[in-house]
């Protein structure tokens, strides 16, 4: 009676909804890394004469489906955890902050995206300035495998949720980024796919990892959001349950997601620009709705949201002018810095001669130097007549026993040149490799890059801060 009993209630655990943390009635992991190896034993020999589908392991490619298939196991994550990661490999290491362990290899989930027609873009760089994952998206969705009950398909999109908000982590899908391409350690000149080789050996990540495959499509920082992402508790799957994961393209009428822009902003011919009223735009690029050239700010925007609506991204590379002013620039910077959302703008590293749009922008609380943890050099720039004048402030805390707040030792060496700039920074001391320029607002683009451009080699962090005219004398922030 005993024995029946048992048996009775381990049918009924069989038979119950995903929810459970273990699979009593499934095979344990050895026995899924078998199951799958059979089955891409099988698929190689049934599908051997087929150049339309590619068989790699745990994988199948099918390219007039436009579908990949990544069979993968639940991790048996629980409803209180947190999750990183949608999708890793077998050797990420990472089981209980992911929602599933793909048999497959990062490298060949790539493959198999190029294989079916798709272009991976580019993942996040902060030193390099690419604050937004890029690329064309990928829809996944997941379904469980026999044996057990039936569960799917599902979107990836469905699986989390913003455990603040309650609402969905990853709507809109996933982008494929592409893992890039580093030497191997074992192999001397050679390279090697990032992700199969790299922790945390991501293929679908739930923020932005330098070396996923597939991110999420917003800005979100790692250090920002962690502890942000959890299980969707109506779609918890029990522990090593087989899984097919499918990706498909989200558009697969050679329609494209992303659209590059190259935004200038400038002067009209001979006239001196004094508010962002009088500034012109030429918007040129493949992603364009329209060409637009001598365009108003509102003509520009208009195009962005006519881009949005119409599902794609504008990644856009901003140009300013030499002639512009940087209180314009400023105001222009503030604008644009409010239309870069995850429905707006997405600005693309600056191009050669350029500074980051957000110099301009910089955080106010980093003005006074009371209120920095740390201290960055100083730059202060006047008009001197036809020239510019340049003041570098090298500044060192000087902590005293039982001093709440350091003493400042401030260094100053006036710089005419950008050779007279990259010799003070070398020789004053040591330093943070940042510079806070203070200048006034009529201080030209122009002007400003040719003095500090040539340190941004050894100083790549540069933030603009606007001052008031002064005749005499460089404004000192800190007083």
């Amino acid at each position: 009676m005993k024995r029946r009993l048992r048996a009775y209630l381990l049918c009924l655990l069989c038979t119950a909804a995903p929810a459970l943390a273990e699979n009593p009635c499934g095979i344990g992991a050895a026995g899924l890394s078998a199951r799958v190896e059979q089955m891409h034993l099988q698929q190689i020999e049934k599908f051997k004469d087929n150049p339309d589908l590619l068989v790699l392991p745990g994988l199948l490619a099918d390219r007039k489906a436009v579908r990949v298939s990544v069979y993968a196991k639940a991790t048996g994550i629980g409803p209180k955890d947190i999750v990183e990661f949608f999708l890793i490999a077998q050797n990420s290491g990472h089981d209980y902050e992911s929602l599933a362990t793909a048999f497959a290899a990062p490298g060949d989930v790539h493959r198999a995206l190029e294989f079916i027609g798709m272009e991976s873009g580019r993942p996040i760089d902060a030193q390099k300035m690419r604050f937004w994952p890029k690329g064309e998206r990928v829809i996944a969705s997941v379904a469980a495998l026999p044996p057990g009950p039936a569960f799917g398909p599902v979107r990836f999109d469905k699986l989390v949720i913003d455990s603040r908000s309650g609402e969905s982590w990853s709507e809109g899908g996933l982008v494929f980024v592409g893992s890039e391409l580093v030497d191997s350690l074992q192999r001397p000149g050679e390279k090697v796919y990032a992700a199969d080789v790299q922790g945390p050996n991501s293929v679908a990540s739930t923020y932005n990892e330098p070396t996923t495959v597939l991110d999420v499509p917003r800005r979100a920082v790692q250090a920002e959001v962690y502890g942000r992402v959890a299980p969707q508790a109506d779609f918890m799957l029990p522990t090593n349950r087989l899984l097919e994961i499918v990706l498909q393209p989200e558009y697969t009428d050679g329609k494209r997601r992303v659209a590059e822009l190259d935004l200038t902003a400038r002067a009209e011919a001979e006239s001196k620009v004094k508010t962002l009223n009088e500034l012109i735009f030429d918007l040129t690029g493949a992603g364009c709705k329209k060409r637009l050239r001598a365009a108003k700010l509102n003509d520009v925007l208009e195009d962005f949201v006519s881009l949005v609506r119409d599902g794609h991204d504008p990644f856009v590379t901003l140009c300013f002018d030499d002639a512009l002013p940087l209180g314009v620039i400023h105001e222009l910077c503030a604008v644009l810095s409010s239309v870069e959302t995850e429905r707006g703008i997405r600005v693309e590293p600056p191009a050669e001669g350029q500074l980051y749009y957000k110099a301009f922008v910089p955080n106010e609380q980093n003005r006074r130097r009371e209120e920095r943890i740390s201290q960055p050099w100083e730059l202060h720039l006047r008009r001197d007549g036809s020239k510019i004048a340049a003041v570098l402030m090298h500044i060192e805390q000087v902590w005293k026993d039982d001093s709440i707040r350091p003493d400042l030792k401030i260094t100053e060496r006036a710089v005419a040149t950008a050779s007279d700039l990259i010799k003070a920074l070398a020789e004053m001391g040591k330093g943070i490799p940042v510079i806070l320029v203070y200048s006034p607002p009529d201080i030209t683009h122009g002007e400003l890059i040719e003095l500090i451009l040539p340190a941004r080699a050894t100083h790549p962090v540069i933030h603009v801060y606007l001052e008031k005219q002064r005749a005499d004398a460089a404004v000192d922030p800190g007083g």
